[in-house]
């Protein structure tokens, strides 16, 4: 998931959106984030019923080099 200075919170509530998408309608046990800021990637790991609170925080440019390697 971008989460760069780009990315405004409209944008952001899409984003939360489809991982409740994935999460209701495909029932996973588990779904894997990776919020990509700049050169750092945190990830986040979301179990099955468990998304009350969305907050990611981000900031400054786009770099996904470090998401593919």
């Amino acid at each position: 998931m971008d989460c760069s200075g780009s990315i405004h919170a409209r944008r952001l509530g899409l984003f939360e959106a489809e991982i409740r998408s994935i999460l209701e309608g495909k029932c996973p046990s588990r779904v894997h984030v990776l919020f990509q800021i700049l050169r750092s990637i945190r990830p986040w790991s979301i179990k099955q019923g468990s998304l009350s609170s969305f907050s990611p925080i981000g900031g400054g440019g786009t770099n996904f080099a470090p998401v593919f390697r």
